[in-house]
């Protein structure tokens, strides 16, 4: 009875177990910096976290037969999730870096951003030859803060680079003039400034190292060509369009 007893407990265990780990591989851990409306942001009044990005990650979650859960933490925590494992893949409006592809993975690309100068409208700054001496702001850890170094470094303009957690932080300085422009992804600074009636300009500008934003996953990550595959079957149904059509088209009336 008791040498019954202890093998039904075992199988028991074992069950639990394996019901466990299958729990486990479905859910999709995902990680997101969520101040960049419309791609990720967190809405008040449903009180949870939208966007661009977080509508087509949960769409890949749904075509892996896996469940989506969203961590929001700050830009610059982002890759160290993925490299410390706590998290499966991360979507945040991510540019690949040479630097980058040495300890995580990318995926193939998803959407072409443009970047903008967002400054004070009584001080508009529509060139970055115009911020000789100046403070210019960029999202600390983003591709953002790496070009105006980079910028910075090689030109005859010289400027200082001022790095922080959230966008909405840098926004803040730049109402109270301690730095005179934010560099930020086109579309979420017409955002800020439709929010700011009268407050900001927006200026867009190019530069050759920009590219475009790919879903980060850890290094050799299995997920990888199931995550290609399901972007290419969203590309070619036309979703990702229609995630543009209803977050980044004129017309879209969602905010931060």
């Amino acid at each position: 009875m008791l040498k019954h007893l202890i093998t039904c407990l075992t199988v028991l265990i074992i069950i639990t177990g394996c019901k466990k780990n299958k729990q486990e591989e479905a859910v999709l851990r995902i990680v997101t910096s969520a101040d960049q409306a419309p791609f990720e942001f967190f809405n008040s009044k449903t009180h949870s976290i939208e966007g661009f990005d977080i509508d087509l990650a949960k769409e890949i979650a749904k075509r892996l037969d896996m469940e989506a859960v969203v961590v929001d933490v700050d830009f610059g925590g982002i890759l160290p999730s993925l490299q410390s494992g706590q998290a499966d893949m991360a979507i945040a409006g991510i540019t690949r870096t040479p630097a980058r592809e040495q300890t995580i993975d990318f995926t193939n690309d998803y959407y072409q951003p443009k970047i903008a100068l967002l400054s004070l409208a009584q001080h508009p700054i529509k060139l970055l030859s115009q911020l000789e001496g100046h403070k210019l702001g960029a999202q600390l850890g983003t591709f953002h803060q790496m070009l105006l170094e980079e910028i910075s470094t090689q030109s005859h303009e010289k400027f200082e680079v001022i790095a922080r957690n959230r966008l909405l932080d840098l926004v803040q300085e730049l109402l109270s003039d301690n730095i005179q422009a934010v560099v930020m992804d086109y579309i979420p600074a017409t955002k800020f400034e439709a929010a700011n009636v009268g407050k900001f300009v927006v200026a867009e500008f190019t530069h050759p190292s920009v590219k475009a934003y790919a879903i980060a996953l850890p290094k050799g990550s299995a997920l990888k060509e199931k995550i290609n595959a399901v972007l290419k079957q969203l590309i070619d149904e036309g979703f990702i369009k229609q995630l543009e059509q209803k977050w980044l088209s004129i017309e879209s009336e969602q905010s931060k």
